[in-house]
């Protein structure tokens, strides 16, 4: 959780957003689930940071 509060990490971002929509470690909550991946969103769409949109949609998307 730390990691994905600092907003460097896709995939930190994308398995607190998972946790949260599968109820993994914590009660369901579609909500924060979806507050968290649109924060996976906002950092794919950040021309700041290093991660190519290629890249990352691989390890999300498969």
């Amino acid at each position: 959780m730390k990691l994905a509060n600092k907003k460097d990490s896709i995939r930190a971002l994308y398995l607190v957003a998972k946790c949260y929509r599968d109820g993994i470690g914590i009660d369901k909550n579609f909500k924060e689930a979806t507050n968290w991946f649109n924060k996976c969103k906002d950092f794919l769409n950040d021309p700041n940071t290093n991660t190519s949109t290629s890249t990352s949609n691989n390890f999300m998307f498969g």
